[in-house]
C-alpha cells in the first residue's frame, strides 16, 4: 500500500521552525510532537535560514539600487540645466 503524502501550508511550516528556534526543545522532539520526519524539519529550518540570509541581502541591494537611481536622476537633472 502506498502512503499518501501530506501537504502543509506555509504557516504551519513557519510555525514548526519557530517552535524549534524559540524553545529549547530538541528538533527531534518537536518533529515527533508534530508527527513529521526530523529530516523534513531540519530542511525547513535550513530553508528558513537561507531565505532570511537572502532577504537581508536583497534589502541592502534594493537600498543601493534606490540610492543609485536617485543619484542618477540628480546627475541628469544637473546636466540638463
Amino acid at each position: 500500500m502506498v502512503k499518501q503524502r501530506r501537504k502543509y501550508d506555509d504557516s504551519s511550516k513557519q510555525e514548526s521552525v519557530n517552535l524549534c528556534r524559540q524553545t529549547e526543545i530538541l528538533v527531534i522532539a518537536v518533529a515527533e510532537e508534530l508527527d513529521i520526519c526530523k529530516d523534513l524539519l531540519y530542511r525547513r529550518i535550513k530553508k528558513a535560514e537561507q531565505e532570511e540570509k537572502n532577504g537581508s541581502a536583497s534589502k541592502e541591494t534594493n537600498k543601493e539600487v534606490a540610492r543609485l537611481q536617485n543619484e542618477s536622476a540628480e546627475t541628469k537633472l544637473g546636466r540638463d540645466i
